[in-house]
């Protein structure tokens, strides 16, 4: 079965939502119709309508190779996002200093119990205990005892509480 090329995702997208309910085709049938898998579609059609968290640290993060963050590609990117860039001196310990502490209990606490087939079963298997067990249930000492997940909307809530308060005043 061939692929169809189609420059702009949300067409396939379209095409592809559009036969579910109009001619009651699977959505199965229609993605291998067009040659892009089930988990695409899905992917692309729950995609956020503006860049995500990760997206934003990612561009905000220095990054490795020199040059890379002056090109000007990746400052129109940023410009899109509405990032602001700052660079770092080459070198410097204190570029990366907010992000060891979180790398060295990752390495401590799970990287070196466990053993990986794959670089892909690696980034799986530690995406979710990141997201299962970091952010969820360890206890951060700089979160005052609190999963971060649970500080957030400690957080979140006493910033409710207080635009409230602001509002009826």
């Amino acid at each position: 079965m061939g692929e169809v090329a189609v420059a702009d995702p949300a067409v396939l997208v379209g095409v592809i939502s559009g036969q579910k309910t109009v001619h009651s085709i699977p959505y199965r049938a229609s993605c291998r119709a067009l040659g892009v898998s089930e988990a695409w579609f899905y992917k692309w059609r729950r995609r956020p309508s503006g860049p995500t968290k990760r997206e934003i640290r990612r561009a905000e993060h220095p990054l490795v190779e020199p040059g890379e963050s002056t090109s000007e590609a990746f400052q129109q990117l940023c410009g899109r996002w509405g990032v602001v860039q700052s660079m770092g001196r080459v070198g410097s310990a204190l570029d990366n200093a907010a992000a060891e502490p979180f790398h060295s209990v990752l390495k401590v606490e799970y990287i070196h119990r466990h053993t990986f087939a794959t670089r892909t079963e690696a980034r799986l298997k530690t995406a979710t205990w990141i997201a299962d067990f970091y952010n969820t249930k360890r206890r951060h000492s700089a979160a005052g005892g609190k999963p971060p997940v649970e500080f957030e909307r400690i957080i979140q809530e006493a910033r409710a509480r207080t635009d409230q308060e602001g509002r009826a005043a």
